[in-house]
């Protein structure tokens, strides 16, 4: 069943008390946006440099209790693959602060190649009510004669 954003809020953000710790405990919602952060750390970065900045955070942190701001230690400083050279924990504290999943549009300019339009941030709840869905039209293939 999918939810709405109030119900699935940003992943970092304060709790004071054991209800709201409970209440943000979705397991299906953090393992999307969780997984969905790491592929985006690794393209951001490259897949090399993401596997030697995870490698350098386990052998640095191990049996240790950590933040997120020690992955960001370990990891390149700066997001290279991006429309524009930022902090790599610029960029994904705004995705860890911020309810839902980000979408990116990418448009291809014919001048210019691709141009990506940041970030929309994508409803879980209700997506399939907010976006059509399209399928790619089938061109019928005329048969051989």
């Amino acid at each position: 069943m999918l939810q709405s954003t109030l119900d699935h809020p940003a992943l970092v953000r304060p709790l004071t008390t054991e209800l709201e710790v409970e209440r943000s405990y979705h397991e299906t919602y953090l393992h999307t946006k969780g997984s969905v952060m790491v592929i985006m750390i690794r393209e951001l970065v490259s897949e090399f440099q993401f596997h030697s900045g995870m490698r350098r955070y386990l052998r640095k942190n191990a049996y240790r209790s950590v933040s997120r701001h020690e992955l960001w230690e370990s990891m390149p400083a700066y997001a290279d693959h991006g429309a524009d050279r930022e902090q790599l924990s610029t960029v994904m504290e705004r995705w860890l602060m911020n309810e839902g999943i980000p979408e990116v549009s990418i448009v291809q300019q014919l001048n210019y190649g691709f141009q990506p339009k940041l970030p929309k941030w994508h409803d879980l709840g209700n997506a399939a009510e907010q976006h059509e869905v399209r399928q790619p039209k089938r061109e019928s293939i005329p048969k051989a004669s």
